[in-house]
């Protein structure tokens, strides 16, 4: 995960912006908090990231260090299921959990 820390440090200096431009593109309140996310002391949701990749011009995927396709989809897919998580109401979104972990279950059983 640092190397996501590391190219948005790049990116961001490869675009001749100041960590306090980038604070205020994203609704930071000032330069510290991106001082702290390109250290690697704050970790990034997933669409946080997006968030970054939009502000300096690039792909999640390349933040990531990623440049497949198929990462490409997976992100889309991550994205996909924050979204249906958002919309749920409390008692579905402890019933999607409860399913979620279920299948990760399954899939250590098979993996062993």
């Amino acid at each position: 995960m640092m190397e996501l820390y590391k190219n948005i440090k790049a990116r961001r200096k490869a675009l001749g912006m100041t960590q306090a431009q980038l604070a205020g593109i994203l609704g930071y309140s000032d330069k510290s908090a991106i001082c702290h996310i390109e250290s690697g002391s704050v970790n990034l949701s997933l669409t946080r990231i997006h968030e970054f990749a939009e502000a300096l011009h690039t792909t999640a995927s390349d933040l990531l260090g990623n440049d497949g396709v198929a990462d490409q989809t997976i992100d889309g897919d991550l994205l996909e299921i924050v979204d249906l998580g958002r919309q749920m109401d409390a008692y579905h979104l402890k019933k999607y959990l409860e399913w979620g972990h279920k299948i990760l279950e399954s899939q250590k059983m098979i993996g062993d």
